[in-house]
């Protein structure tokens, strides 16, 4: 039997061999023949040292536990050599049969236990006041405590500590407060030789420092909510341009930023200014806004309502409206002498405007066209064929320095056939075409075709006319990409169709509207232009 402790990571330990009467013949010399060891494979150059007889019942077998780790037990070997007081010999006569392979075992632990890995169990990027780490070691390991660890920060991270420490055998959860600020933190084990396997063999080996272990996951901390650094001009000024530019930045990458973050302040005489378009990501934008008229100061404000982000969702500022909101940014001195709004209404021509029914369903092409009614159509027929309609209006009486600032398309409503186009064809949507679609021919002609139902457009959908009419007036306030279309020196057409060709059902369902042939010019189609006289 075992007489020393087990496990064990000793060099040597002994056994206790005990026979049922007095015997002599137990060799206590070198070679010890009457013994043997049973190890495991991984326990390699384990030997018999020495064997002590206690009594002439009772005897000690020393043994060297070898390298390496695994059981190893002590055999007795019966080769008739060990007899009792009468010469009887162990187990009877015959070799073997005295054999003994039931002693017990010692569990050989000589591994150093070390830290194989720290680990991050919460997402890296993070802004919780509690994360976890689970610490493994290489094997059963005992004595672990928060005494044990040590929290390496980077950048404003204070307050940080660890807290909670649970697990058992190889693998233990180490919890951390977070502290405060934004930074990186780490978790590392510091070996004062506390931490101990079951054989009571010290982390990393004897001696403080040997098992240390610095080489764990990172957490990336951000609590810091997001905030405007500047707003600084990124245009020459003081300036007269039409449009000027505004860079942003952020203190962080953000999301969520949209031109209804942001105001105008201006001063003095200045009129008209508004933001046209925003461009950027993270934490850098570019805000172009159009400078208006007059002369005055312009300034970009942000205002915060919580819908600006950084990437763990705190809002700008922090929680609450307003709390992020920046008014200190760079002014431009905007020097533009105030100009006239002038505005001018144009009737479409009913010799060259009307109707046009494409050719067959889902052909795309003109079939037959009306430029004498005195209404046209929007919508379809009875064998699901779509009505487009085109409008003409003589727009050359419009100065050629003149800069539009708004362009309104209308047309009045005659009357319904079937059902209401626009609650089964959508809305109308509108191209322009500087000059007219049906341009073609030695001379020209600029008469209705049947081909301007699919001629190609300037501008496609520059405006789309919905279904809110004011007193039976149907209308569109024109995207500004359509201003340059507009014909300063000619004619402008536009084309009007539903954006649904049909709706299937082979039965008429359109809408009359009034054309340029209608008896009174109050009636007709009319494109209201507002500009100035650009000096």
């Amino acid at each position: 039997m075992r007489a020393d402790a087990n496990p064990t990571s000793a060099a040597s330990v002994n056994f206790t061999v005990t026979f049922s009467e007095p015997v002599n013949g137990v060799n206590i010399l070198a070679p010890f023949t009457d013994f043997g060891l049973a190890a495991s494979p991984t326990l390699s150059g384990a030997s018999i040292t020495s064997v002590i007889a206690v009594s002439n019942t009772t005897y000690t077998v020393g043994v060297n536990t070898g390298s390496g780790n695994g059981t190893l037990r002590l055999d007795l070997v019966d080769d008739d050599s060990i007899v009792d007081a009468a010469g009887n010999p162990l187990g009877g006569a015959g070799t073997g049969n005295g054999g003994f392979t039931s002693l017990e075992s010692y569990t050989v632990e000589k591994s150093l236990p070390m830290v194989t890995g720290i680990l991050a169990l919460d997402p890296i990027l993070n802004g919780a006041e509690i994360v976890h780490f689970t610490v493994n070691f290489s094997k059963q390991v005992s004595g672990v405590d928060a005494g044990d660890f040590a929290l390496f920060t980077t950048g404003g991270i204070s307050g940080a500590s660890v807290g909670d420490v649970s697990g058992v055998g190889t693998s233990y959860i180490v919890t951390v407060n977070t502290g405060s600020g934004d930074g990186t933190l780490r978790l590392d084990l510091i070996d004062n030789d506390s931490i101990t396997d079951t054989t009571s063999n010290p982390l990393g080996g004897v001696g403080a420092g040997n098992g240390n272990f610095s080489a764990g996951g990172v957490y990336s901390f951000d609590k810091t909510a997001p905030a405007p650094v500047n707003i600084l001009r990124a245009d020459p000024n003081p300036v007269s341009a039409e449009s000027i530019r505004f860079a942003l930045t952020f203190s962080e990458a953000v999301i969520g930023v949209d031109a209804g973050d942001f105001m105008l302040s201006t001063t003095n005489g200045l009129s008209g200014a508004s933001i046209l378009s925003l461009s950027g990501s993270a934490n850098a934008y570019i805000v172009t806004v159009a400078s208006g008229s007059g002369i005055g100061n312009l300034r970009l404000d942000l205002i915060d309502n919580d819908s600006i982000l950084d990437v763990l969702s705190h809002p700008l500022g922090g929680t609450g409206s307003g709390n992020g909101n920046f008014s200190t940014g760079e002014l431009y001195t905007i020097n533009k002498p105030p100009v006239s709004i002038i505005s001018e209404v144009f009737r479409s021509n009913g010799g060259v405007d009307g109707w046009i029914l494409e050719s067959g369903e889902n052909s795309n092409a003109g079939g037959s066209k009306d430029s004498s009614a005195t209404t046209f159509n929007l919508g379809d027929d009875g064998k699901d064929r779509m009505y487009r309609a085109i409008l003409h209006f003589p727009t050359n009486s419009l100065p050629d320095n003149a800069v539009l600032t708004q362009a309104i398309l209308m047309i009045k409503g005659q009357g319904i056939v079937g059902t209401n186009a626009f609650n089964t064809h959508q809305n109308i949507s509108i191209d322009i075409r500087k000059g007219v679609f049906g341009n073609f021919g030695p001379f020209r002609i600029q008469a209705l075709q049947v081909s301007d139902f699919q001629a190609a457009a300037d501008k496609y959908a520059v405006g789309v006319i919905q279904n809110n009419p004011a007193g039976s007036w149907y209308w569109s306030l024109l995207d500004g990409a359509a201003f340059p279309f507009i014909n300063l020196t000619g004619v402008t057409q536009f084309r009007l169709g539903f954006q649904l060709d049909d709706n299937d059902d082979m039965d008429s369902d359109y809408i009359k509207f009034f054309s340029g042939n209608s008896k009174s010019a109050a009636d007709m189609p009319q494109l209201l232009i507002k500009y100035y006289i650009a000096r």
